[in-house]
């Protein structure tokens, strides 16, 4: 299986916001099926992500107000 860039997220490490996306030339190139179909398949990833980190974060926070206690 050959696998390819479809984008690449640059954040910006002092502001904690995203500073750019680049999508890849062979993934623009791509009919608008296939780019859906990955789309999707990135968004439930990253998705799934942003999940993760705030369930991350809301523990960090209860230990954060334990400590405090």
């Amino acid at each position: 299986m050959a696998t390819k860039r479809a984008y690449t997220f640059f954040y910006d490490e002092d502001s904690g916001e995203l500073d750019r996306v680049t999508e890849g030339e062979s993934f623009a190139a791509e009919n608008e099926l296939f780019r859906a179909d990955v789309l999707k398949d990135i968004l439930e990833d990253v998705a799934e992500k942003y999940n993760q980190a705030l369930k991350d974060f809301r523990e960090w926070g209860e230990k954060l107000a334990k400590g405090a206690n």
